[in-house]
């Protein structure tokens, strides 16, 4: 796929044309938003954020938990992990964000 056409003067160099540039991409795919919802972070305020997602954190410590022990970790471990902390990004977002 060809994307992100843009004239882009600084590669022009030295002569009268106008560089073009573009990106291809080989089998990118879109990442799904995790939300399903589309949130607004242009007014969150890092403070507030920051403190819902502590929140949620310890929420979730028992399953994050097995990260501080190296030796625990193995691939079903790390998958409940990352839904443990996706969870928990999650909730910040929702809790903070504007939909």
């Amino acid at each position: 796929m060809v994307k992100e056409w843009a004239i882009d003067p600084s590669i022009a160099h030295d002569t009268d044309h106008l560089g073009i540039k573009f990106m291809i991409t080989h089998g990118q795919t879109e990442i799904e938003n995790p939300l399903d919802i589309k949130c607004c972070l242009k007014d969150v305020k890092v403070d507030e954020w920051t403190k819902e997602l502590e929140s949620a954190i310890i929420k979730s410590k028992d399953d994050l938990q097995p990260l501080l022990t190296p030796d625990q970790l193995n691939p079903n471990t790390l998958d409940k992990c990352a839904d443990a902390l996706t969870a928990a990004l999650q909730s910040a977002t929702a809790a903070t964000a504007k939909i």
